[in-house]
């Protein structure tokens, strides 16, 4: 999580299990070098609050959104340790959602070998993914967004860098028939 894109695609991925669109990287990314690249807490509120976040996390009870952070992040449920760490936080109020997700994203960076290298390789894939939309290429609706968090779903721990530009060039297809056919999308997810 070294460069202003690369923080940014992280927070697509922790806050809404997908690639950033190509203009939606740029905004925010432009918004986090304007403040200073160390101050995220306008950014974050905004990705929890927005209404993608609402409708991945707002129903959920602490211990599912704690579960479906690590899930996007990790591809595993949390480990008992970490759920009753986290849940704990935010009981208590110690943190927001918008926080604890950057925190379980920024424990995986200092922490686990295994998370870390995960979240990298997704991370890698979702930025190779954005850029291969080009600067005026997006995808739009909430088909193409569930298609995109199929990339980043099928990223696994150890997939070569050969798998992931696989994996991404198919993406960007699903993406761009799930933009222009969601219909058509939503029939083949049956």
């Amino acid at each position: 999580m070294s460069t202003p894109a690369s923080i940014i695609s992280s927070l697509y991925l922790a806050y809404y299990s997908r690639p950033a669109d190509p203009s939606g990287l740029r905004f925010w990314t432009q918004r986090l070098e304007a403040q200073g690249n160390n101050n995220l807490d306008a950014i974050i509120n905004a990705f929890a609050t927005s209404p993608e976040a609402q409708a991945r996390f707002g129903g959920l009870s602490i211990n599912g959104f704690i579960d479906q952070v690590y899930q996007s992040l990790f591809a595993r449920p949390a480990e008992s340790g970490g759920l009753a760490y986290w849940s704990g936080l935010l009981q208590q109020g110690g943190l927001t959602r918008g926080q604890a997700a950057l925190a379980i994203l920024q424990g995986a960076q200092n922490g686990g070998a295994q998370d870390s290298a995960l979240v990298n390789l997704r991370n890698d894939a979702a930025l190779q993914f954005t850029q291969s939309l080009g600067s005026s290429g997006a995808y739009f609706g909430n088909a193409a967004a569930d298609a995109a968090t199929l990339l980043i779903a099928s990223v696994q721990l150890g997939s070569s860098p050969s798998q992931l530009n696989n994996l991404v060039l198919a993406a960007n297809q699903l993406v761009q028939m799930a933009s222009a056919q969601p219909d058509a999308y939503n029939t083949l997810l049956g």
